[in-house]
């Protein structure tokens, strides 16, 4: 492209707050102060700064992510629920379908993981498949909940 085509290009910047996190008194009287950025040079990148989180909230990782299924399929299999206004119902079907996204977890993540995240997912898998069978084995009504 030659210059000709750049020169009726002008980048004016609007923005009523300044780099430097001050308001600007009027963004267009700026803009017309101060020279024009080249279009062609980059700006300087800025690392993002981390969101700040309550001191309560807890760091969202593998771990916490295993054991937020795993406990939903522990409530689904007690029949328990947040709510004591309905009435508790196991969930076999639902309870079945947690424990095959962490299956499904294990097997794409095999080799990926570290040795205490193997282990976590391994024990948990463990106990949610020997308490399912157990639930499974004590309801009445529990013909085939998976198909």
């Amino acid at each position: 492209m030659s210059e000709e085509e750049h020169k009726g290009f002008k980048v004016r910047d609007r923005r009523r707050i300044a780099e430097d996190g001050e308001l600007r008194s009027d963004p267009e009287a700026e803009a017309e102060k101060a020279p024009a950025a080249p279009v062609s040079a980059p700006r300087p990148e800025r690392s993002a700064p981390a969101p700040e989180r309550s001191s309560g909230a807890r760091s969202v990782d593998f771990s916490a992510l295993v054991l937020s299924v795993a406990t939903n399929a522990a409530m689904s299999l007690s029949g328990q629920t947040d709510d004591d206004r309905i009435p508790a119902k196991v969930d076999l079907k639902g309870a079945a379908q947690h424990i095959d996204v962490l299956a499904l977890l294990e097997e794409k993540t095999r080799g990926n993981l570290t040795e205490e995240e193997t282990a976590l997912l391994t024990d948990v898998l463990r106990d949610l498949r020997l308490s399912y069978i157990q639930v499974a084995q004590a309801t009445p009504s529990a013909a085939n909940p998976r198909g």
